[in-house]
């Protein structure tokens, strides 16, 4: 399914394949949130923990580039990329139960709901349920607030 998300990435321009594709995304997060709460419970903390740290490490190096930019954009969709290809690294014959591979699709997802990236309201609802997923599961309550005050705020609605 996720090749779907890459293909119709690449062709975003065409809105009709815009829509599909924010609903791919959205389908495909809510599936591998359904598969997260399926883990572990230190597996959930293990990957909350790690999405915390790889969201704030993502966005500190947007940090100085001009609001909004083409740069950012570029920036934004490397991250996104290297993410996937990191999902891509962890499939195994385990997938849905495998926890870097789903670690791997939340940051994949998350990365991709940039609003320059994916439609602004799709962007909103896949970012706040992998921040609620996190909350549940995670102890860096500090790192949460600056994801939250950096991604769903007005901070992100500029980038």
């Amino acid at each position: 399914m996720w090749n779907k998300i890459i293909s119709l990435f690449s062709r975003r321009k065409n809105t009709a394949n815009t829509e599909r594709w924010s609903e791919v995304l959205v389908s495909e997060t809510d599936d591998t949130l359904e598969f997260a709460d399926l883990l572990t419970e230190i597996d959930q903390k293990e990957i909350s923990n790690n999405l915390v740290h790889e969201i704030l490490k993502s966005r500190k190096d947007l940090g100085g580039l001009p609001k909004p930019s083409d740069k950012i954009s570029i920036m934004q969709h490397k991250h996104a990329l290297e993410a996937g290809h990191s999902r891509r690294k962890a499939i195994t014959t385990e997938e849905e139960g495998n926890p870097r591979w789903i670690e791997a699709s939340l940051l994949e997802s998350f990365l991709f709901s940039y609003p320059n990236l994916i439609k602004q309201n799709t962007g909103f609802y896949i970012r706040d349920r992998i921040i609620k997923w996190i909350e549940k599961n995670t102890s860096e309550k500090d790192g949460i607030a600056l994801i939250k005050k950096h991604m769903l705020g007005k901070d992100l609605e500029d980038s």
